[in-house]
């Protein structure tokens, strides 16, 4: 499911992932869900970094976290990110390792 939603995704989004980034989109259902069941996430306040499409996000989301933040360095999908989820998260769009 998630590995098609993300290739739509991206395709209609015109995104163009960027090598420089190294950047890998996690979209396999069981990782993502051995990822959130082994987090204590519920009522904690949450740091993704490097949310990709989101995939990972809306797993965490599920589980009811207090504040879920976003740091991605690339800004097209900082714009992908505020279409999918608006203002249930906030975003950073800033290089991890800088801040």
């Amino acid at each position: 499911m998630f590995q098609i939603a993300t290739c739509w995704l991206l395709d209609a989004s015109k995104y163009q992932h960027l090598v420089v980034f190294g950047q890998n989109f996690l979209f396999d259902n069981n990782v993502l869900k051995i990822i959130t069941d082994c987090a204590h996430i519920e009522d904690k306040d949450i740091l993704e970094v490097g949310p990709g499409t989101g995939n990972l996000t809306t797993e965490i989301l599920k589980k009811k976290p207090n504040k879920l933040f976003l740091i991605e360095k690339d800004s097209s999908l900082i714009k992908i990110l505020e279409e999918k989820f608006s203002d249930k998260v906030k975003y950073i769009n800033d290089d991890i390792l800088k801040i």
